[in-house]
């Protein structure tokens, strides 16, 4: 069981209803929250540096930029639906109640919490038919997370932060380019080995699936256009069309073929 789908009129992007069994997410990280509740089974994901369980009933909280994986560790898998939520809309949310971290946090990203729990699987199921309906109660669940588990920002790690901004720029710039371990050291003006170091500490990801990702990103966006899968796979920097969905799949969760469905019927 899978579906996908795209709620402009919400304020953010993507929400995702899913069964997965085998299928594993490889380590990758967002630029916007990921908020939603385990309706059967247990997930299991890797987060800063641990392996965490959630067993069916938990609420999911992801924040920006956290590398993460997800995988069964049962045999029936488990099941979810998950909102993602913009930065900016989080904050507005946030502002709403006083708060004015510019990155507001939640404390832990497993949490029992059966009124929260509830919210947002109301909120998944009627955001469809009712954007409304949708939109307020996934606002009350997220008024909640921060008012009973909000937590500060952590500290800003000491970091040749410039040089890396330099080469994650250049990356950028090259998405669908061959990019070498010996380009982005230059770029950066860093060794190749402190250039790894740094970029790890500083992303949360090695340059190689940093890339990957900002493919991934890339594609999402030409996935609106007319363009075939087989174009967008080679244009993006992939192999072939194969390579595409298969790391696509492995981030998003589902094919692109079932993303570029969902974001078509969310423009008519």
């Amino acid at each position: 069981m899978l579906e996908f789908a795209h709620y402009k009129q919400l304020g953010f992007a993507d929400a995702l209803h899913a069964h997965y069994v085998t299928h594993e997410f490889a380590r990758h990280s967002h630029d916007f929250y990921v908020v939603g509740v385990v309706t059967q089974g247990v997930e299991a994901f890797r987060l800063e540096g641990s392996t965490r369980y959630a067993p069916a009933g938990s609420v999911l909280v992801v924040h920006p930029g956290q590398v993460h994986t997800g995988y069964a560790v049962q045999r029936e898998g488990w099941e979810y639906r998950m909102f993602y939520p913009s930065i900016a809309w989080v904050r507005e949310v946030a502002e709403s109640m006083g708060l004015k971290d510019e990155l507001p946090r939640v404390s832990d990203a497993v949490l029992e919490d059966l009124e929260i729990a509830g919210k947002l699987k109301q909120a998944h199921r009627v955001s469809n038919n009712n954007p409304l309906a949708g939109e307020t109660l996934l606002s009350e669940a997220m008024g909640l997370l921060l008012r009973r588990y909000g937590g500060a920002h952590p500290p800003q790690r000491c970091l040749p932060k410039a040089a890396v901004i330099q080469a994650v720029q250049y990356l950028r710039q090259s998405v669908s380019q061959p990019v070498t371990l010996e380009k982005l050291s230059r770029v950066s003006g860093l060794s190749r080995f402190h250039l790894v170091r740094a970029f790890r500490a500083y992303t949360g990801l090695p340059p190689h699936l940093y890339l990957l990702q900002l493919r991934i990103e890339e594609a999402k966006i030409r996935l609106c256009g007319p363009e075939s899968l087989a174009q967008i796979a080679l244009e993006v920097g992939f192999t072939d069309q194969a390579h595409f969905t298969k790391s696509f799949k492995r981030m998003v969760g589902v094919t692109p073929g079932v993303y570029r469905k969902a974001r078509r019927e969310a423009q008519r």
